[in-house]
């Protein structure tokens, strides 16, 4: 099996990052995978886990469709898996798919263009959804509900894990570890930049309450100059540092690990709660909330507020999230061990990946089964046969039949073991029990208790501290620091 996946660009977003987790673990599931697109910034790392890049070249980019599709026949990949609208588009002009070739698509978000993903969708084997809300959004809109297959993004935790070594990353952004970090990561094109706009309007009312906070935004997208000119007017109030917005990072881990708190949804809101960050989900559907084990399910429903919300995401609402959070110092630490706990539980990217190589693999013997020729299905069955009736395995059954074994049973109806039960009625051995009962020997030679109270020597207790740590109010809550009286 090899598998070629189809994404306009390999830019630093959570379609991409999910693209190459994915990759990645069907690589070491035994499957070739090569990607297609017009290229991007993720390039390398594409190459260094094993993927083969397929870039469109500058000639054939009037006609993508053609090209993969040569690409593909040349290559032998025998599923062609699209992930955003332009990769729709490419498989809905591409046609039929080809004998043993199949489509399958992924809807990552509501804002993928309606018509190029149903056309797409009539012709994929399998429309996979990100979230419970997704697969509704392709229902309602008439996608096959046989099609349709909930796979939760899966998560690499041993790349996004916690790191102790808050203050190094937030010197990055010139913050003490007594300041509160705020970041956010996200696109910075629509939809998606409205929310960061939202939290720079947010911030005022944050920062009068505490002063010390520091916002960080990165994200890739041509609306950066409109968020900087927004957040000019809070840097020349507060200062230039204590709103900083600037291009995506080749290493978000970086800053999830500088967050107090993250802002974030769909796919960054998982990889801050495997960095063991709390989250403030808002997305492009609205306001979630704190994921917390109370709003759990509903996150997880709404993708953290991508696919769905429980109210409008406002500035002032995402200011009062903000504030109601910063105030509990010690849940935030909490909840961000919760998250971790949960992604690990729940959205691990190996079970991710052999979901999906289950789907490639039962979708692939689909059409076979469509057509279902009688004589050759049958003729296929009887060639089959022979490799399981492996005669000489059968046959063996007649060692197990040994009738010497059965007639021996004589030897198993020896009396005489049974009368020599008075062997393990020895009342000697009940007597020793007074020996039990005898005082220790260092009482004899005088009183010596010291010897029980040798405890102290592995009572090593400093490696019990580190558990109160996680716990432990970050060092901007401790008296006076976090609030403005």
């Amino acid at each position: 099996m090899k598998v070629l996946m189809l994404v306009n660009r390999l830019n630093v977003g959570g379609t991409e990052t999910y693209v190459l987790a994915l990759a990645k673990q069907l690589i070491k599931l035994g499957i070739q995978v090569g990607v297609g697109s017009y290229g991007g910034p993720l390039a390398p790392m594409f190459r260094a886990s094993g993927v083969q890049v397929h870039l469109l070249p500058p000639s054939e980019r009037s006609r993508p469709a053609k090209y993969f599709r040569t690409l593909a026949e040349k290559n032998g990949y025998s599923v062609i898996h699209g992930h955003d609208t332009p990769s729709f588009r490419w498989i809905s002009a591409w046609g039929q798919p080809g004998k043993g070739r199949i489509f399958v698509i992924t809807l990552h978000g509501k804002y993928v263009g309606q018509v190029p993903t149903l056309k797409a969708a009539k012709l994929a084997k399998a429309v996979v959804a990100s979230s419970p809300q997704m697969a509704q959004w392709g229902a309602k809109r008439g996608i096959d509900a046989a099609k349709l297959v909930y796979s939760p993004n899966g998560i690499d935790t041993f790349r996004f894990k916690p790191d102790a070594r808050t203050a190094k990353w937030k010197a990055r952004w010139k913050a003490q570890s007594a300041f509160p970090v705020i970041v956010y990561a996200g696109r910075f094109q629509a939809p998606k930049h409205l929310i960061a706009l939202k939290l720079i309007q947010a911030a005022n009312r944050v920062l009068a309450r505490f002063p010390k906070s520091v916002f960080v935004f990165t994200g890739p997208g041509p609306h950066l100059n409109t968020l900087r000119k927004a957040a000019a007017g809070i840097q020349s109030k507060y200062g230039v540092h204590r709103m900083i917005v600037q291009p995506a990072l080749s290493d978000v881990r970086q800053l999830y690990w500088a967050a107090d708190l993250v802002v974030g949804t769909g796919r960054v809101a998982l990889e801050a709660m495997a960095c063991g960050k709390p989250v403030l989900a808002v997305g492009v559907s609205g306001y979630t909330g704190p994921v917390t084990p109370q709003t759990l399910a509903r996150s997880i429903r709404d993708h953290f507020g991508d696919h769905g919300a429980s109210a409008p995401a406002t500035p002032d609402r995402i200011a009062g999230g903000l504030v109601e959070m910063l105030k509990q110092p010690k849940r935030l630490s909490e909840w961000g061990t919760f998250g971790r706990q949960t992604v690990e539980r729940r959205f691990s990217v190996t079970g991710m990946a052999k979901q999906m190589f289950r789907l490639y693999r039962q979708k692939l013997k689909q059409p076979a089964q469509i057509q279902r020729p009688p004589s050759q299905l049958k003729a296929v069955q009887q060639q089959k046969q022979p490799v399981p009736q492996k005669p000489p395995l059968l046959q063996k059954p007649p060692v197990q039949q040994k009738p010497p074994l059965q007639q021996k049973l004589p030897i198993q109806q020896k009396p005489p073991l049974q009368q020599k039960q008075p062997v393990e009625q020895k009342p000697p051995v009940q007597q020793k029990k007074p020996i039990l009962n005898q005082p220790p020997a260092w009482a004899k030679a005088g009183q010596k208790p010291p010897v029980p109270q040798k405890p102290p020597v592995p009572q090593k207790p400093p490696v019990q501290p580190k558990q109160p740590i996680l716990n432990q109010p970050p060092p901007w809550a401790k008296a006076g620091q976090t609030q403005k009286r």
